[in-house]
């Protein structure tokens, strides 16, 4: 949104900020891929290999954790597959997480 009423200056200044606060894998794949759009450079290909890595990496990251009995899975459920209790299973937060 950032970026459409203000620019890519903007964005990027706003991203930047927001990783300083709370830093995260997918926060920091969407700055490197507008630091692409915004390059023309010899870096260019380099920032393409490390965000598509980047980008395999998350697709194998879970993004809920039960927390009772720490099963990790990429699905939310409402009971968890692994121990059977209900409403345990909680987005996964920090650098790995949302």
């Amino acid at each position: 949104l950032t970026q459409e009423e203000e620019g890519d200056g903007k964005a990027l200044a706003t991203l930047a900020e927001g990783l300083r606060q709370r830093p995260s894998l997918k926060g920091f794949k969407m700055l490197l891929d507008m630091q692409i759009r915004q390059s023309d450079g010899d870096f260019q290909p380099y920032l393409r290999l490390t965000t598509d890595n980047l980008g395999k990496y998350l697709q194998t990251k879970p993004g809920y954790r039960c927390g009772h009995c720490g099963f990790e899975t990429r699905k939310l459920y409402w009971q968890c597959p692994s121990c059977q209790k209900w409403d345990q299973l909680k987005p996964i937060l920090g650098v790995e997480g949302d």
